[in-house]
């Protein structure tokens, strides 16, 4: 690949079938490559996950430790100070190639793909000096994200030969006539399938039920190793499917006070559960979002419970980073809209802006409320604690306007605007929002007023 890179070619995109391992690649890069390489790991189980500004903050992190050989201990991080360490980068090691890794694009939601450009145009210094993109996912798919004139080309993964295959599973007492018919089951070499017969064989599952499959795809491969749950109680079902609902990171801390169990008894249930491990930094998940996904489809009778008892924790402490970036996507997902709007207050946009320092996140919340406000009652006035409430009351307006080309009513003067919601015109008075500007100005943001429109103008299209 560093070869690939070598001359004009700016972005890689490693290609190849699920299972083949695309995302070990990327992670034997890093490794390779240490002190030239930026990653990011996007595990798409939530819109937070591949939020700009969780991104941001997971490259500025990198960043930061590239430059001063220390953590950076800043959580929330301006778009300026991410932008002032990128160019520290880029300076420090100005002549050199640096290599930034993504995986998980290809995983995000059609309908939020959007992101993606603003991931290549907005954090990732494509173009800069020698820096170089490694990106999993089909070039077709995603070429179009990057802009006209980036060139890039697809890299085929390769798949391991019959006697890397042999040192694979040298530890699984299996000899070379076996290993000859797993590599022939496992499509000649697929790193992906290797590692799931590997891990059956090392928890005590005969070869003989494995050959005796024949599975075609690897989504098929992988429901082998959930056999294991025909054997675990609820409450262990019940941590697992914590980790496949969850729209964050649990550590195991997390767990033990959601099912209300001691710690062993959680860690003894991830010890069975092969698809499940602990992260460097104490996170439990899911060896691949293929797992996770398969966890998710077995387990889904206990999703409500799952995100129920989630819900719950965060509600325990309401001020906390986590509660204020994830209780609405819980209630949101658990569709309990007058829950939203209960919660969206005044104060609860003050300490998302001091949090995340962030309009983006605020016009995201806003836009969550005001789609609440709009499913909660087909005419209603949702009256803001800006003056009482979290989003300009809505109320229903008559009239032959003309509708823009983002479904966007002309404004009529700087307090008013139009828009057209569904099936019903509704006009939102910006007036309510004034008392916001003193929220803004005190979290140091530039230009509230500019801001604060923005921020709902943007909720309105």
């Amino acid at each position: 690949m560093v070869d690939v890179l070598a001359g004009e070619t700016l972005v890689l995109f490693l290609e190849g079938e699920e299972g083949d391992g695309a995302t070990t690649t990327l992670a034997q890069f890093c490794h390779a490559y240490p002190s030239d390489t930026f990653s990011l790991f996007i595990k798409p189980a939530s819109r937070m996950a591949y939020s700009l500004d969780y991104l941001r903050l997971a490259l500025a992190e990198q960043f930061y430790w590239h430059v001063f050989g220390e953590s950076l201990n800043k959580d929330p991080l301006t778009e300026s100070e991410f932008n002032n360490l990128k160019l520290r980068v880029l300076s420090k090691h100005r002549g050199r190639t640096l290599y930034f890794v993504v995986d998980g694009l290809h995983q995000i939601p059609l309908e939020d793909r959007r992101v993606i450009t603003s991931i290549f145009t907005d954090l990732l210094p494509i173009g800069a000096g020698r820096c170089r993109l490694i990106v999993t996912g089909q070039q077709s798919a995603l070429t179009g994200y990057l802009h006209s004139s980036v060139k890039s080309k697809p890299y085929q993964l390769l798949k391991l030969r019959l006697e890397e295959c042999r040192s694979f599973l040298s530890d699984t007492g299996i000899d070379d006539a076996e290993c000859g018919k797993i590599y022939e089951l496992c499509k000649y070499g697929s790193p992906g399938r290797l590692a799931v017969v590997r891990r059956l064989l090392l928890s005590g599952t005969p070869l003989s039920n494995i050959l005796e499959t024949d599975p075609t795809k690897y989504l098929e491969f992988v429901k082998l190793e959930f056999d294991i749950l025909g054997d675990l109680g609820e409450s262990e079902l019940l941590v697992v499917s914590l980790v496949a609902f969850s729209k964050m990171s649990l550590t195991l801390a997390d767990l033990v006070a959601m099912v209300k169990n001691e710690p062993e008894e959680v860690r003894n249930t991830i010890a069975k559960c092969q698809f499940l491990y602990t992260s460097a930094v104490n996170a439990v998940e899911f060896i691949s979002e293929t797992h996770r996904h398969v966890a998710g489809k077995k387990l889904d009778r206990l999703k409500r419970q799952a995100l129920t008892a989630q819900l719950e924790y965060l509600q325990q402490n309401p001020s906390s980073e986590a509660s204020l970036r994830y209780l609405p996507v819980y209630f949101e997902t658990l569709n309990q809209q007058e829950a939203i709007l209960a919660l969206l207050s005044k104060e609860h946009y003050g300490h998302l802006l001091e949090s995340t320092q962030s309009f983006s996140a605020l016009r995201a919340r806003a836009e969550m409320g005001a789609k609440s406000a709009a499913s909660s009652s087909e005419s209603m006035t949702f009256s803001t604690s800006l003056h009482g409430g979290p989003l300009p009351r809505v109320r229903t307006a008559e009239g032959p306007y003309r509708l823009g080309s983002r479904q966007l009513w002309p404004w009529e003067n700087r307090s008013t605007c139009w828009r057209y919601n569904a099936e019903r015109r509704r006009r939102i008075d910006w007036n309510c929002l004034a008392p916001l500007h003193g929220v803004s100005q005190s979290a140091g943001a530039k230009s509230s007023r500019n801001c604060w429109h923005t921020l709902v103008r943007s909720s309105a299209t």
